[in-house]
């Protein structure tokens, strides 16, 4: 083995955390080859933790909806990762993963609501009463159909911001176990498919970065020697 693929083996666990035995190594010929090497010896998913499992998942949709990787931690507050637009960057996570909890409202907020609400209706009937009274009925229809827009936008949008998570749902790890599907029986063919690419192209740019090789050369039936010119 040459001194090319002693390095090319070396980032390959350093990369993956693995470790590759020489006599295993020695019989890889082609990407593919070393690509099924280092599956066989990466951990199977089914044997790990369904709560890291949801971690991870969750992750990937925080960092969908703009959240920077760094931050999604398991001790992470939720409200913390979305201070300005929490309630409706929720709403559209809960779209897409139903196994989220719904976003609640205290008994201190509907009070609130109701209490708006009323005041409103009262304001609006003397205001009616007033306007029919001195000025035209026109003027009283406008004045009673800008009321009802207003009463529509706040129920519509004010709402929202009365509404918390529940009790016991404060960081990305309460949501991690409150997702976890403790029955899970491991990887679908998809989800193998995806590990599979997904090794392929960190291979690929261990093996571009180690040989300099062009990207595009590196396939999977790519053999080693003849096509890339590993010593």
């Amino acid at each position: 083995m040459g001194l090319d693929a002693v390095e090319l083996v070396m980032e390959c666990e350093d990369r993956f955390g693995i470790e590759l035995p020489d006599s295993e190594t020695e019989r890889c010929h082609t990407v593919a080859d070393l690509v099924a090497l280092v599956l066989t010896r990466l951990p199977r998913r089914r044997d790990g933790c369904p709560t890291a499992r949801a971690f991870y998942e969750f992750r990937r949709r925080l960092i969908d909806e703009g959240v920077p990787r760094r931050r999604v931690l398991p001790a992470a507050r939720l409200d913390e990762l979305f201070p300005d637009r929490f309630r409706f960057a929720w709403a559209r996570l809960r779209a897409r993963d139903r196994r989220l909890p719904r976003l609640v409202a205290t008994a201190s907020a509907d009070r609130f609501l109701l209490g708006l609400a009323v005041v409103q209706v009262v304001a609006t009937v003397v205001g009616v009463i007033l306007v029919w009274a001195f000025i035209n009925a026109g003027a009283a229809a406008l004045l009673l159909a800008a009321s009802l827009a207003i009463a529509i936008i706040a129920t519509a949008r004010g709402t929202p911001f009365h509404r918390h998570l529940p009790a016991g749902i404060a960081t990305v790890g309460d949501v991690a176990r409150a997702t976890a599907n403790p029955h899970h029986k491991g990887d679908s063919p998809g989800e193998r498919l995806i590990a599979q690419q997904r090794v392929f192209e960190q291979v690929r740019d261990i093996i571009h970065g180690t040989l300099a090789v062009p990207r595009e050369k590196i396939t999977l039936d790519a053999h080693f020697i003849r096509d890339l010119g590993l010593d």
